[in-house]
């Protein structure tokens, strides 16, 4: 269970009535995770969904794109990155993770139940449409750092996502 008011101070659902909010605190639990442990990984349970989203308390966290699917190939350099959302695009797809989830340090976050998530935006239209809304605008601010990420290196791929 999760802490009314922990949920509550989460950017995704600011605005959410008491009733609504009340209900997400039965959907998670607070994980934590020590420095240097795999959070979320795009190489286990490949084309597995992972039917979770990770909202971060506390800590830092890295995030690389493995570009060969394969054990032989090196992960790319590792970076920290500045979020709070996390398992977003697996979760919106029904899809495996896309990316690797390094914890840099100690961190915390809320692991909430990606099922019982989509049960209530779909049960509760106002709430799902703030959700989904909330979470296209984090997509669209990566993709144009992104963007610009990769105009700055000019590379082709970058192999590093700083967010």
């Amino acid at each position: 269970m999760i802490p009314f008011n922990t949920l509550k101070a989460q950017s995704l659902f600011q605005g959410t009535d008491p009733e609504t909010l009340q209900q997400l605190t039965e959907f998670g639990e607070i994980v934590d995770f020590k420095n240097g442990e795999r959070i979320m990984s795009e190489l286990e349970g490949v084309g597995q969904p992972t039917p979770m989203i990770l909202l971060k308390l506390r800590g830092q966290v890295a995030v690389a794109k493995k570009f060969i699917q394969s054990e032989a190939a090196a992960d790319v350099e590792f970076k920290a990155i500045d979020s709070e959302i996390f398992g977003e695009i697996s979760w919106l797809l029904g899809t495996s993770p896309s990316a690797e989830l390094i914890s840099k340090g100690d961190s915390r976050f809320i692991r909430l139940d990606g099922d019982k998530l989509r049960a209530l935006c779909e049960a509760n239209d106002a709430f799902g449409r703030v959700v989904y809304q909330r979470l296209a605008k984090l997509l669209a601010e990566r993709t144009v750092n992104l963007t610009q990420l990769t105009k700055q290196k000019k590379t082709e791929k970058p192999s590093v996502f700083e967010f």
